[in-house]
């Protein structure tokens, strides 16, 4: 029991990492990770306020969820409304995941990779969802599929560069793999992204180095 919630916790540090590179793509919307939960400022916030603003959180996500599931039912042709329910999936579990409720968490990761693997056989060369299913695999320790879409993201586009950065992580923490973790991130860096993209994985890379040495 202490080894699995060790496990969690060494998985659940990935999310900060990823959510910087995130910001720093100027994404916007669900892929990846939510931003975790803000911590409690004592000048200006309570933690009373910061627990009902996360479970405020957490309704509308099981709400939205339940929404995309209607709709899905009505439709289920609409693979815009399939991607839509797997976010919202996805998001939830990551607020648990912050929440260190790891067995809620790993649930919705799980409810999220069955819903992208419908949304890719409607669209078999979107990246991005791939790089989410993966992901949540990764999140619910389905390894094997986890691996598989990295693998397949990579192939269909290796400049992108969640999937390098991803895959990354996943051959790091899963794997042990420091040598084929350092070679993904090395791939990004060779596309020359932007300065704050390339120093994410450059400390990717030195605190790659850092833990072999230990």
């Amino acid at each position: 029991m202490l080894s699995a919630i060790r496990r969690y916790k060494r998985m659940a540090k990935i999310p900060l990492i990823i959510l910087v590179v995130v910001l720093s793509f100027g994404l916007v919307g669900s892929y990846i990770f939510v931003q975790p939960l803000p911590k409690v400022n004592q000048e200006t916030q309570t933690q009373d306020n910061t627990a009902v603003n996360t479970e405020e959180a957490i309704k509308n996500l099981q709400a939205n969820i339940n929404e995309y599931e209607k709709q899905y039912k009505a439709n289920p042709k609409n693979s815009d409304t399939i991607i839509a329910l797997g976010n919202s999936q996805y998001n939830l579990a990551s607020y648990y995941f912050t929440l260190e409720k790891y067995q809620d968490g790993e649930k919705f990761f799980k409810d999220a990779v069955a819903t992208y693997q419908k949304a890719i056989k409607m669209q078999p060369k979107n990246v991005n969802v791939m790089v989410d299913l993966a992901t949540a695999a990764l999140y619910s320790k389905q390894y094997a599929i986890a691996e598989k879409y990295y693998q397949k993201a990579i192939a269909l586009d290796p400049k992108f560069l969640k999937a390098r950065m991803n895959y990354g992580i996943y051959l790091k923490i899963v794997r042990n793999d420091v040598k084929g973790a350092k070679e993904q991130w090395q791939a990004a860096l060779k596309t020359n992204p932007n300065a704050e993209v390339a120093n994410v994985f450059k400390e990717l890379i030195n605190n790659a180095e850092q833990d072999n040495k230990k």
